[in-house]
């Protein structure tokens, strides 16, 4: 953890990846360890992809899957209905 906040503070070469790596793991757990270092400019950058964390869509789960299949639209060109 202490790498990637060091990244994303002073190498402009590896902040996005850092910053990338930083949204993917679970906010209590950044907010936990980088205490004072995770500044509210850094929790804004942040928030976006801890809130996409929530997205059904990376997530394993089949039910949006299902829901998504079920919507399908079915159309023969040679037999429009």
């Amino acid at each position: 953890m202490s790498a990637l906040l060091d990244a994303a503070e002073v190498k402009p070469s590896a902040r996005l990846w850092a910053l990338r790596a930083l949204g993917d793991l679970a906010p209590p757990v950044v907010r936990l360890q980088a205490g004072e270092r995770l500044t509210p400019d850094l929790q804004e950058i942040l928030a976006p992809m801890w809130h996409g964390q929530n997205d059904w869509l990376r997530t394993t789960a089949q039910d949006g899957l299902e829901a998504l299949d079920m919507q399908k639209v079915r159309f023969d060109p040679l037999n429009p209905a």
